[in-house]
């Protein structure tokens, strides 16, 4: 493009120029017609800001629905609903501990014997743990079978082995027995072996290749310090048998440590721990009111002026998440008691808004009277408070078709469509600018032209003179 200048005044894009030839402010004609071009993108502006502030807000209900949907999972399954604690009379005899599927009762337990590992050891008084004093060979081993598993080796094919050597090799293969030398009083060490606990973790030790290590052999399974055994205990009068002192099948969702033997019966109390059951619905009642108090913050008006407060006021979603929760909470459930068939039974109340409350004193009392019951008011498949508020919940937050999803990517979608407008309405702004700059610059430049064809005609002889 050719650039055409007068007195500083030039007609492309990129010069300067304030009106020299037509005294006129150009620079001000051109902001003002460009302001109301602006105004457009300005309203884009404002609606694609709407758009952002409603989606965060969405976001912030989605929040705010996932942390009820985990609180109503903690209520809503009959084996995890009710949390149980347990207390024994003689804490040196056994210990233990209740999980949520645990039934309330008292047991009388007695432990005749506990479990115990194979131990086993050398009787000849070897003077050192670390001086090799065992003849091997090319073809030396000690074989090694645990119970009915499958027999491991133990190689020992240097022509002398320390008893450190030989419990090196042994504890590397991993196999349930483990070895130690241990010092037995001046000069006088021995090769401990220990195995797993329980009757079917027993071992055999057998040797080859040299007379020592055939030997050590039938010093390890002859010396037997501790003979494997199994648990023995009865419950309620009824003797069973167990392979670990750690039992989890005797008594439903109880797991017993059994400490002491021979120590007589001691009683074991298992119970609803309601103190720590009460703490999940308190939870559940936090996370469902902060639901509650966002639907309510988006439709609030202002005092002063009467009007809305969000930009989610009159939304239907909202609306709809809202009344379908309250809905749920004012239902029955099927308890098989009707004296706990009502969240409000159970200390659970609502207010206009809809917002709980929760009296822990009430629900404390309705479980030691009816446990099963009140289980049912929140586990119940068909009717339980807790079973529908995560069933519904899941629905709106859905991955795929929940209403939540749809929402969020509808105000996506929305947000990249004014994207792309106020894109395109910038690039007819700077069009428009560059138009209008060109427009002026020409409009100076042709006024000076005639000013000066004015001047040179103004300083020409006149005919008559």
């Amino acid at each position: 493009m050719s650039t055409t200048s007068v007195n500083g005044i030039g007609s492309t894009t990129g010069i300067t120029f304030g009106g020299l030839a037509s005294g006129l402010d150009t620079q001000a004609i051109i902001g003002a017609l460009l302001a109301v071009e602006q105004r457009p993108i300005s309203l884009l502006e404002q609606r694609r800001q709407d758009f952002v502030n409603r989606k965060n807000l969405f976001g912030d209900l989605e929040q705010h629905l996932d942390s009820l949907l985990t609180a109503a999972d903690g209520l809503r399954r009959s084996t995890g609903f009710l949390e149980f604690s347990t207390a024994v009379a003689d804490e040196t005899i056994l210990s233990a501990t209740a999980s949520s599927s645990a039934k309330a009762g008292t047991y009388t337990v007695n432990v005749s014997s506990l479990a115990k590992a194979e131990v086993s050891a050398t009787t000849t008084p070897y003077t050192s743990g670390s001086s090799p004093e065992i003849t091997g060979s090319a073809s030396s081993k000690l074989t090694i079978q645990v119970g009915s598993e499958s027999p491991f080796d133990v190689d020992l094919t240097n022509e002398l082995n320390s008893l450190d050597d030989i419990a090196t090799a042994i504890n590397s293969e991993e196999q349930g027995v483990t070895a130690e030398v241990v010092k037995i009083a001046e000069d006088n060490y021995s090769l401990v072996l220990t195995g797993e606990v329980g009757s079917d973790k027993a071992f055999t030790v057998t040797g080859s290749g040299t007379a020592a290590v055939v030997s050590l052999a039938n010093e390890l399974n002859t010396n037997e310090e501790v003979e494997a055994d199994d648990a023995v205990f009865t419950v309620n009068g009824i003797e069973l048998t167990r392979t670990s002192n750690q039992v989890a099948d005797a008594i439903t969702g109880v797991t017993l440590d059994l400490l002491k033997e021979g120590g007589g019966d001691t009683t074991l109390t298992v119970s609803a721990d309601t103190e720590a059951t009460a703490d999940k619905v308190q939870d559940f009642v936090e996370k469902y009111n902060a639901v509650v108090g966002f639907v309510e913050a988006q439709r609030a008006l202002d005092p002063e002026t009467n009007s809305p407060n969000s930009p989610l006021f009159g939304d239907s979603t909202v609306r709809t998440i809202g009344s379908s929760l309250r809905s749920i909470l004012g239902r029955s459930a099927s308890t098989g008691n009707e004296a706990y068939e009502l969240l409000s039974q159970v200390g659970i109340t609502a207010d206009t808004t809809g917002t709980l409350s929760f009296e822990r004193s009430v629900f404390d009392e309705a479980v030691k009277t009816d446990d099963a019951a009140v289980t049912e008011l929140f586990t119940e498949s068909a009717t339980g408070f807790a079973q529908l508020i995560h069933s519904q919940v899941d629905d709106y937050l859905d991955t795929v078709d929940g209403i939540l999803v749809a929402r969020l990517e509808g105000f996506d979608s929305r947000i990249r469509d004014t994207d792309n407008q106020i894109r395109q309405a910038e690039e007819r702004l700077a069009r428009t600018e560059v138009q209008l700059t060109e427009r002026f610059a020409n409009l100076e430049v042709l006024l000076s032209q005639l000013q000066s064809q004015g001047a040179a005609l103004g300083g020409l002889p006149s005919p008559n003179g």
